[in-house]
């Protein structure tokens, strides 16, 4: 009851305004920060050059994309792959790469195998896009992209919506402003969520970095 109260006279909307105003620079720089990373890196992979993507294409992610579909048993799959990653591996992606020494050295996982396909699929994809074949609408493309550039571009329109919701709280009265508090803290309740899941998952995917790269050497040395 005291709550409701304490909300009916404009609790939260004080509350949300100090907050707000606090983080109104930080949301600020974070936003331009997030929208800059995604400009350059959109940048970047323009400016690679096609010739260089064709042959990628062409010699490794169509045809390792062809043999994943097929019916033959994992270990017969992965022997094929192994031919076109080795011969043309400075033209794979160090993601593909990486999945394929997972695979291999958990020797022929099913979850790990499943893991190769789909980043054969998502990169496939993503070629086949920037060559100029047909192309994939928005939600087809929202679904290949790696779980890192789905929570990085959800955080960026949540960082917008907020600093656009503050805006309007500021400058709206009465019950306005208070369904625009309400809906502006519930984003960055949302935010500081999705926040949390991405530092947890930061450390989650670094401790395997760290214990596949220890396990490689280990495997290596004892091969010495």
């Amino acid at each position: 009851m005291i709550v409701i109260l304490w909300i009916e006279k404009g609790g939260m909307i004080n509350m949300l305004m100090e907050m707000l105003e606090k983080l109104d620079s930080l949301i600020a720089v974070l936003a331009t920060g997030l929208i800059t990373f995604f400009i350059t890196k959109y940048k970047y992979y323009k400016n690679i050059p096609l010739d260089k993507l064709e042959i990628a294409y062409n010699r490794i992610y169509y045809p390792i994309y062809c043999i994943t579909k097929s019916n033959i048993d994992i270990q017969k799959n992965i022997e094929k792959c192994k031919v076109y990653l080795t011969k043309y591996r400075k033209y794979a992606d160090k993601t593909t790469l990486r999945v394929f020494e997972t695979l291999e050295d958990t020797k022929f996982n099913n979850r790990a195998y499943e893991k190769f396909k789909k980043n054969i699929d998502e990169m496939n994809t993503k070629i086949r896009r920037r060559l100029g074949y047909l192309d994939s609408n928005i939600i087809t493309t929202y679904k290949y992209l790696s779980l890192f550039e789905k929570n990085m571009l959800r955080i960026a329109l949540e960082l917008i919506v907020i600093y656009v919701l503050t805006f309007i709280v500021r400058y709206a009265n009465g019950k306005c402003a208070k369904i625009f508090a309400y809906i502006d803290f519930f984003f960055v309740l949302v935010l500081a969520i999705e926040g949390i899941c991405m530092i947890v998952m930061g450390f989650v995917i670094g401790f395997k970095e760290v214990f596949l790269s220890t396990k490689i050497k280990k495997k290596d040395i004892s091969k010495e």
